[in-house]
């Protein structure tokens, strides 16, 4: 433990997202729920999770680039949909309010029908 806390400077300087950029995110993740609470059928709240969750997330190399954030979004059960229906109504949401930047599509999610 005697480098524990030369350690813990490395990581907050070095490593670990700056406050300023968590901030930033932190606003935007709460506007995004907002708008989804708008505008998704069934929508129930929003959750950090991975790294944005742990409070890990790496800084990019560079001031420009970027870096990702997981939010889970819960929603009301709907009996006759399958996953697959969720990704669609999820992102139909997005769309409508120009979220995701053209990003993301049925192709790219992993969850199964």
């Amino acid at each position: 433990m005697k480098h524990h806390n030369d350690f813990q400077t490395f990581l907050n300087e070095e490593v670990n997202l700056n406050p300023s950029r968590i901030k930033t995110l932190d606003e935007k993740t709460e506007i995004i729920s907002r708008l989804l609470k708008d505008c998704l059928d069934g929508y129930r709240k929003t959750e950090r999770q991975g790294s944005y969750a742990l409070g890990t997330i790496i800084k990019p190399v560079r001031d420009t680039d970027e870096f990702d954030a997981d939010l889970l979004v819960y929603m009301a059960e709907q009996a006759s949909w399958t996953a697959r229906d969720y990704i669609t109504s999820l992102l139909g949401a997005c769309r409508s309010r120009g979220l995701g930047s053209g990003r993301g599509s049925r192709d790219d999610q992993s969850a199964e029908d």
